[in-house]
């Protein structure tokens, strides 16, 4: 399935170009700001991203000229095997890596805690009884139950430890990196799949994220799972079981909302989503509509492809709400007034945007003096809007620091480098895309302006979050996508070039051939025109020819001879 572009998507394109410029520009001035030497850190940064980028550029251009995509094409088994082991390596180096920088900790605080102990009541069956401090704490935060439920589940699996937990982060990890290459060899192929996972591999934030006990790793999971749903459904015949791509899509919005279980980000995805489908239209058969199979017909306009996505994600949302209200035997805050406490947190100009412990107690102690979670996060809400109404130059100011920190703050030059060969592949995206038409790489563009729009707002993360891991590795394989085009196009018109040089060589060497032999031809006819011409001296001594001549000529002949020969004697 594939929409064409219109001036709304030019519009993203130089949006997503800026904000691209404005997160390197970010991550250049955030890195070593911890350390003695930053000006060294910031070199050493940019070089290890110029290198990176130049082994990449070296590698693509490699590919091509090698004719690998082609050898692939004629060894299909053997590629499909050669992928299958690279994969699998890939994923164990990653697997590898994340396990050995685990920080093996034995106690927990903070957030850390709270999902750890939910997580254990809740394996228990004490949440109720001895977790009742959590069950308030739930109801006003209902996006913090759905991880621990999982979690204790993994916890009847592989045991209650600390350190099991970061093992279900390293499991999530690996999913997230095999499901980003599946996703990118649709859209890009094996090649940029194999590098995207590498690049993944070597995410800055993935050993954090690994050994942080919070709900990040599984929110990446749900989105990518989203994206490698959407790309498949995106590029589907939809003539063949449309049935079934409408029950898929019904499925995309359930999994975008058990995401919004995690993280609000998830509501940004799903109007990502919603906003590629709505101007797309199918094209049916010229028949009888009557006679258009019935699941053709339901989602053959992308509005209605959105409302099954939306009717999805709603069911799960409700759904969720009430198992939550259940669990803890508490209601809880609406979606609409659950922004409350992250808008308050995040626009506060003291804590440069960051939630503290205090704010935590605050928002409990107007939740335990009105007993209603919807009370106290609209407290929230109105404190949020009073401060952005009252000091609008210092909110302005706390975004664009929050902006700049978006992917972290205090960088080391490899997390840095890393992370600018790869904010420069998802430039390249913008700058040098060749499709004709839109496809998931465009609805990833739409996630990541999200996550930069949603990151200046929202309480500041210390590392890199908002599903910005999910949507970079799809640009990243489209980046590479079109420089192994460009360099192709660049190598076709080399042969092209050289092509028509031989070709004009050859017509010279053929033209002066041709002259050659006209040269000859005429010589032959010159001599054989020669050959042609009368002889007389021969013509008479042969006695072909007769000279008759008259009396008196004669006479006058034979006297002249005579008086030639008298001359001689004399």
């Amino acid at each position: 399935m594939r929409t064409g572009k219109n001036v709304f998507y030019y519009f993203v394109q130089i949006i997503y170009l800026i904000l691209i410029l404005v997160m390197i520009a970010g991550v250049t001035m955030q890195t070593g700001n911890s350390a003695e030497y930053q000006g060294l850190q910031k070199l050493l940064a940019n070089s290890y991203a110029a290198a990176g980028i130049l082994l990449l550029v070296l590698g693509t251009y490699l590919y091509v000229r090698l004719n690998i995509s082609e050898a692939a094409g004629r060894h299909v088994k053997t590629a499909e095997y050669a992928e299958l082991i690279l994969s699998v390596m890939v994923l164990a180096v990653a697997v590898i890596i994340r396990t050995g920088a685990l920080n093996r900790v034995t106690e927990l605080a903070g957030q850390e805690n709270t999902a750890y102990q939910i997580a254990l009541d809740i394996k228990r069956g004490t949440l109720l009884t001895e977790g009742t401090h959590f069950c308030d704490l739930i109801a006003i935060f209902p996006h913090l139950y759905f991880y621990p439920v999982i979690l204790a589940g993994w916890f009847s699996i592989a045991g209650e430890s600390i350190y099991a937990a970061q093992i279900l982060n390293v499991v999530l990890a690996a999913g997230v990196i095999f499901l980003a290459g599946r996703t990118v060899r649709i859209l890009s192929g094996r090649a940029a799949e194999i590098l995207v996972m590498l690049l993944l591999t070597f995410w800055p934030a993935g050993n954090y994220d690994c050994s942080h006990i919070s709900g990040n790793m599984l929110f990446d999971f749900l989105m990518m799972l989203s994206l490698y749903l959407f790309t498949v459904l995106v590029g589907k015949k939809d003539t063949e079981h449309a049935w079934l791509n409408g029950v898929l899509y019904f499925l995309l919005g359930i999994v975008i909302g058990l995401g919004m279980n995690i993280s609000r980000f998830a509501m940004v995805v799903l109007i990502a989503y919603i906003l590629w489908l709505l101007p797309y239209a199918e094209e049916l058969p010229a028949i009888m509509r009557n006679d258009i199979p019935l699941g053709m017909r339901v989602i053959d306009r992308g509005w209605k492809r959105g409302f099954l996505v939306l009717i999805g994600f709603l069911i799960t949302i409700l759904i969720s709400i009430q198992n939550v209200s259940y669990a803890t035997d508490r209601s809880t805050a609406p979606s609409e007034t659950s922004w409350g406490y992250a808008l308050m947190t995040g626009m506060n100009t003291e804590t440069g945007g960051k939630a503290l412990p205090q704010d935590l107690s605050h928002i409990l102690a107007a939740y335990a003096k009105t007993g209603y979670a919807e009370d106290a996060q609209k407290e929230y809400l109105s404190a949020a809007v009073t401060k952005i109404q009252s000091e609008p130059a210092a909110v302005l100011n706390l975004i664009y620091n929050k902006i700049i920190g978006l992917y972290g703050t205090g960088l080391s030059a490899e997390q840095a480098g890393t992370l600018l060969v790869i904010l420069i592949l998802c430039g390249i995206t913008a700058i040098c895309g060749r499709e004709r038409n839109r496809s998931t790489v465009y609805a990833a563009q739409l996630i990541l302006i999200g996550a930069f729009f949603y990151g200046a707002v929202t309480p500041a993360h210390s590392k890199m979050g908002y599903g910005i891991m999910c949507a970079s590795a799809v640009l990243t394989g489209a980046a590479i996508r079109g420089l192994m085009d460009e360099i192709r196009n660049i190598r076709v018109a080399d042969l092209y070039r050289l092509q028509e040089l031989a070709s004009m060589e050859q017509q010279k060497e053929e033209h002066i051939a041709f002259l050659k032999d006209e040269e000859g031809r005429l010589e032959k006819l010159r001599i054989e025109a020669m050959k042609s011409q009368f002889d007389m001296q021969s013509a008479i001594e042969a006695g072909h020819v007769k000279i008759v001549m008259s009396e008196g000529a004669a006479a006058a002949a034979e006297k002249k001879n005579s008086a030639g020969e008298k001359g001689e004697a004399q």
